[in-house]
């Protein structure tokens, strides 16, 4: 019924913690065909074939997986290594996940449930994905993932409701394989692993993709980032705005606008005044009562500069890409 398809690429110890939360899950009864798992290494020789080749035994007699299947491909990006990956699965659902993702109990049958009660092609479900509870959440990781939203933007979602082409997180979603090669699959040209999601998940919405919150489907990130990594993705980010603008011109004033003013002196102004916030010490604002209005000005500093920063970043990679001069030619 469900391929789990996971595209990696030199991160074989963040897979083999990946692959052992999946063969931990359950469904009642058991799965008859098995669920289908799909290792796509984005590149030759990846030591994730030894990762893959060494969980056989686990999954051996797993009521619910079969033995997880490698695959490799040229070097091509991530949206390259799911298009793979889409094409060689041999069930009607496909559910994707990083390598760093490491699913909840639940996970498996949360997915299953709501699609059994959701037939259509055109129903798909986005799952909750956490921060992993092991990563200390520092000023950073907190604006990330709660208050800025630049990882994952869950803030105001209720079970149920629509979750939006914008919300198209390849994390932990799950989509009808059907849909999926009628109307499209991931575009290839994006530089970076960012923004290609979004791009697929813009097409299916006018295709009439229902994009649904199942927050029972839950999973953890296990993706540490320091002020330095989150600021190279942000730049990522605009590089890949720019091709999204390509394939889609209607999005260009907005993208035109936010790197408006982006220049390099207020980028190291700005970094500087973030990094110093956050490297005070948090002890007292950790025993601070929540509502303590120092705790609460600080707070506030702390997440204005680092939007501020990774905003900048962001339009510097818009600029750095050729986003200065007008609309992207399609």
């Amino acid at each position: 019924m469900i391929t789990v398809l996971i595209p990696t690429w030199r991160r074989a110890d963040k897979l083999k913690d990946c692959l052992a939360a999946l063969a931990a899950q359950s469904v009642e009864g058991g799965l008859n065909p098995r669920a289908e798992i799909l290792v796509v290494a984005d590149g030759q020789g990846d030591p994730a074939r030894e990762v893959v080749e060494a969980s056989g035994p686990v999954f051996s007699a797993n009521p619910v997986f079969e033995a997880p299947v490698f695959m490799e491909r040229p070097h091509a990006g991530p949206a390259a290594a799911r298009n793979a990956g889409v094409r060689a699965a041999r069930r009607g659902l496909v559910a994707f996940i990083g390598d760093d993702i490491i699913c909840r109990p639940g996970w498996l049958a949360a997915h299953l449930d709501w699609h059994r009660s959701h037939p259509e092609d055109v129903d798909a479900a986005l799952g909750l994905t956490e921060l992993h509870p092991s990563i200390p959440e520092t000023p950073v990781l907190r604006h990330l993932y709660k208050v800025g939203g630049q990882q994952f933007q869950y803030h105001g979602l209720k079970p149920g409701d629509d979750a939006g082409y914008g919300r198209f997180y390849t994390s932990n979603l799950s989509v009808k394989r059907s849909f999926l090669l009628r109307e499209g699959l991931f575009e290839e040209s994006f530089p970076y692993a960012a923004m290609e999601d979004v791009e697929l998940g813009l097409r299916l919405k006018r295709s009439g993709m229902r994009l649904t919150y199942v927050p029972g489907a839950a999973a953890w990130h296990d993706h540490p980032m320091d002020l330095g990594a989150a600021l190279l993705r942000q730049r990522r980010v605009g590089h890949s705005m720019v091709q999204f603008c390509r394939l889609h011109p209607e999005a260009w004033p907005g993208v035109r606008e936010s790197a408006r003013g982006c220049d390099e002196g207020a980028f190291v102004r700005v970094r500087a005044a973030a990094e110093a916030l956050c490297a005070m010490d948090p002890a007292w604002f950790t025993a601070a009562a929540p509502g303590d209005p120092l705790r609460e000005r600080y707070e506030g500093l702390v997440h204005t500069a680092l939007g501020r920063t990774l905003a900048l970043a962001q339009g510097l990679g818009v600029l750095e890409a050729g986003g200065a001069g007008g609309p992207p030619s399609a």
